[in-house]
This record gives structure tokens, sequence and C-alpha cells, in this order.
């Protein structure tokens, strides 16, 4: 696939062996901008031996990396430098990708928040493009991201990967009942977790109870819960006074719902 290089540069600070993980470049901080991981390439002292390397930490000078990252043309697998050789950042450019605006290098973030089929997904991936409804990456802390695919490069090969979909939706399942004060509401209270298409949010998502409106009255209980296969279970709630109540479930996307109103007696 194409790549640019971008202008944060600098050369080899000592020969590097086939089989080395760590190199020591001549300025480190050229790349203080870039938060690994992130894709440098050890330009060719000889014909076609230009190495595309992922660094994977950096110490001042010191660089981690895993070698030979790409072997398709003009690249070649990992091969010996000598001290000098130019290093380059990097970038994959938007316009080279056939499905619209690329965005560098899969994140740690977005690798936890993917469901990649098994595949051997790798934060630091080259991304080819996203294909999606929405191109915002902002977590809510536990249900990933907008709906979308992420179009990756895994060792060499293109691969499609849907990553999570924000929740989009809450319902009750199971509504609060009548109960003492103090007492654990039964039976359990139950949410439903929807995604933005009204399916099944299977990724776990925290759901928090509160009371709509408390007047002085505490909810207790556990009440923040995980959902599970799209289910959030509120098992131990209970409320210390006497009157009528709602209870008001949110994500950490202010997605809602409201339950009938219940006595507590």
């Amino acid at each position: 696939m194409p790549y640019a290089f971008g202008s944060a540069a600098t050369t080899l600070n000592g020969a590097v062996a086939a089989t080395d993980t760590s190199i020591t470049v001549t300025s480190g901080a050229v790349f203080a901008s870039y938060t690994p991981p992130y894709l440098v390439m050890i330009s060719a002292e000889t014909t076609n031996t230009n190495e595309l390397v992922r660094v994977t930490a950096r110490s001042t000078n010191t660089l981690t990396v895993q070698r030979s990252v790409d072997t398709s043309s003009p690249f070649a697998a990992a091969s010996a430098h000598s001290s000098g050789a130019a290093v380059n950042i990097a970038i994959i450019p938007g316009p080279a990708s056939p499905y619209g605006p690329a965005a560098g290098l899969v994140t740690a973030d977005e690798k936890s928040a993917l469901d990649n089929a098994g595949t051997a997904l790798t934060a630091g991936n080259p991304v080819l493009g996203r294909v999606s409804k929405g191109l915002s990456f902002v977590a809510d802390g536990t249900s990933g991201f907008v709906q979308g695919q992420l179009v990756v490069q895994v060792d060499g090969a293109e691969t499609e990967l849907l990553y999570w979909q924000l929740p989009g939706s809450l319902t009750m399942n199971v509504q609060p009942s009548d109960v003492a004060a103090n007492a654990a509401i039964t039976p359990s209270v139950k949410v439903n977790v929807l995604d933005q298409e009204g399916h099944t949010q299977t990724r776990s998502v925290n759901v928090v109870a509160t009371l709509t409106v408390p007047g002085g009255a505490t909810l207790g209980g556990t009440t923040t819960r995980a959902s599970s296969a799209g289910l959030a279970t509120f098992d131990d709630l209970t409320v210390d006074t006497t009157g009528t109540y709602t209870l008001t479930f949110t994500t950490a996307t202010t997605v809602t719902v409201v339950s009938a109103s219940f006595v507590v007696s």
C-alpha cells in the first residue's frame, strides 16, 4: 500500500542487525509529537532494502521496534543497516485509500474495542480506511465506538473488522415493584441495552440507576451494573424512605430510560 513520509527524520546512530529489536537514532526528539505505536522507514543503503518498522516504545534516542511490518514493494524483509542510514516517519495518506479518509494506525483503545473475530490484530497495524456512520472515536468507557468498519493491514493483507456501536437506547425489561422501605426490590429490575439500530448491544455497557426525584430518599444496593448480552440486572436495589418513586437508568453516553412508578411503604 502507499505511504507518505513526513518531515520527522533522523539517522541511525550505529549499525543495526537484521534481528535487532532495538535501534539507536541520532535524534529521537524528532518523533516527540508521535505516540507509539507508529511507523518509520529505514532507508535503503543497497537496492530493495528499504524497511518499514513499527516503533512500539521510545526512550530518548532508543527505539523499540517490530521489524519488517510490510514487505510489499518498495519494502523488504528485515535486513542489516549501516550507521547513518536515514530514518523517516511513515504516514498513510487518506487520499490513497479507496475506503475514504484513513487515520494512521490502530490504537490500543481501538484494539480493545474491536470485535476482531479471531484476527491477530495489533495496536499499530496500518489503517487503510474506515467506513462508518460516524468517524468519531469517542469511547463511553465501556461500550466502545460508533458503528462501522475498520479496514486494516495485517501482515500485508487487508482485513475488514467491525467495531462496536455506542448504545442507542435503553428500555425497561422488568419494572420495579412496590416494596417496603430498606427491602430489596423484587423481582430484580432489568434494563435492555440496544444499539443504534435497535438490536441487542452485545458488548458490556455500564448502566447506572438513580432515583429520578429523590426527595431526600437514598437509593441503596449496587446502583451500577454491567450489562450482559444486552441486559443489565439490578437485584439488590433499596429505598430508605416511604413514598412514590421512579428510577432513571443512564449510560455514560447519557442514554436514559425512566421506569414506571412504584410505592415504598
